[in-house]
C-alpha cells in the first residue's frame, strides 16, 4: 500500500483557499467529492502533523535559547568585541639588576658652632617682622572694634604664643584652668594675667580687613592668614632639606564650628581638623607646607 502523502500546513491551507470550483459543486459524482474530501482530511491531518512537529522544533529551539547566557544574548555584539581585545602578557626575565645613581647632590650643613636655645630656635621660624607685623594689626583692630587700641607689643605677644605651645604639652579641660585655685598652672599664670590674656585673644589680628581686595577674600578662605603663613611657609623653606624627605597629609586637631575648612579624615588619631600637606624630613623638620581648602 502507497503511504499517503504529506503536506505541510501552508500547503494544506493552499489546496483549501485555492480548490477547483468543481469540487464544490453539488451535482458533482461521490467519487470527486470524496477524492477531495479525502484530500483534505489528509492535509489537514498531515498538517497538523506537520504543524505539531514544527512546533515541537521551535520548542526545541527555544529550548536552545534558553540554554544560551543573557549576555549573549542581550549583549553579543560587545561580547564579540570585547573578546577581540588581547590582554597585555607580561614576561619575568632573568637578568642583572643596575642599581641607578643615588648619590647625593644636594648641600650638606654645617654643623653649627654651638647649640641654639629653644628661643633662637623658635625665632628662625617666627621672625621679628612677622611679629611686628601681628602687634600693628593687633592694635589696629582694637581701635576698629572698641575704639581704643590694647597697646599690646612683641613681647607679650611672644609670650601669647609660647603660652599656646605650652597648653599643647600641659593639657586641661579649659582655658580658665591654668588660673584656677585648684588647677594653678604656675608657667602659665605667673606670665600673664587670665583677664589679659582673653582680651588678646579677641583682637589678635594678622591682617588689615580694610587693606585686603575683594577678589583675594573670594578666591582665598585663608586671607586672613596668608601673610603670616607665607612668612612662615618662607622660613621653612631656608632650612637645608635633608637627602630623605617625606611628602604626606597631616591633621591639626580642631573641633570647632566657625571654620570652612574643618575636615573630616576616617582613620586618623584626630578625625575631625585641619588637613595640611607637608614635606618633613627624616629628623621631623618641616621643609614645605600647604593647608588644604576643600574641593573648590
Amino acid at each position: 500500500m502507497n503511504r499517503p502523502q504529506r503536506y505541510k500546513l501552508k500547503q494544506a491551507m493552499d489546496l483549501i483557499l485555492n480548490a477547483n470550483d468543481s469540487d464544490c459543486n453539488d451535482d458533482g459524482d461521490d467519487s470527486g467529492d470524496s477524492d477531495v474530501e479525502y484530500s483534505v482530511e489528509d492535509a489537514n491531518s498531515n498538517g497538523a502533523d506537520s504543524s505539531d512537529k514544527s512546533d515541537s522544533d521551535d520548542d526545541d529551539d527555544d529550548d536552545d535559547d534558553d540554554d544560551e547566557p543573557l549576555a549573549k544574548l542581550v549583549g553579543g555584539a560587545s561580547v564579540q568585541q570585547s573578546s577581540k581585545v588581547k590582554k597585555k602578557e607580561y614576561a619575568w626575565r632573568k637578568g642583572t639588576f643596575n642599581s641607578p645613581d643615588a648619590v647625593f647632590t644636594g648641600e650638606f650643613p654645617q654643623p653649627p658652632d654651638g647649640i641654639c636655645n629653644p628661643l633662637e630656635y623658635f625665632r628662625q621660624f617666627v621672625s621679628t617682622d612677622m611679629l611686628t607685623l601681628l602687634v600693628e594689626n593687633t592694635n589696629l583692630y582694637s581701635v576698629q572694634k572698641n575704639g581704643r587700641s590694647v597697646d599690646t607689643d612683641i613681647r607679650e605677644v611672644e609670650k601669647i604664643l609660647g603660652i599656646f605651645l605650652l597648653m599643647g604639652i600641659v593639657r586641661m579641660p579649659g582655658v580658665r584652668y591654668y588660673w584656677e585655685h585648684e588647677t594653678r598652672y604656675s608657667p602659665v599664670a605667673d606670665i600673664i594675667a587670665r583677664n589679659r590674656f582673653q582680651k588678646l585673644l579677641t583682637v589678635f589680628h594678622f591682617v588689615d580687613n580694610f587693606s585686603m581686595a575683594d577678589e583675594m577674600k573670594a578666591g582665598d578662605r585663608l586671607w586672613k592668614l596668608r601673610p603670616w603663613l607665607e612668612a612662615f611657609r618662607q622660613n621653612c623653606l631656608k632650612v637645608t632639606p635633608e637627602e630623605e624627605n617625606s611628602i604626606d597629609e597631616m591633621m591639626v586637631p580642631y573641633k570647632g564650628r566657625t571654620s570652612g575648612i574643618k575636615q573630616y579624615m576616617r582613620g586618623k588619631p584626630h578625625a575631625w581638623g585641619f588637613k595640611i600637606w607637608a614635606r618633613t624630613g627624616v629628623s621631623a623638620i618641616l621643609h614645605d607646607f600647604d593647608v588644604y581648602q576643600g574641593s573648590v
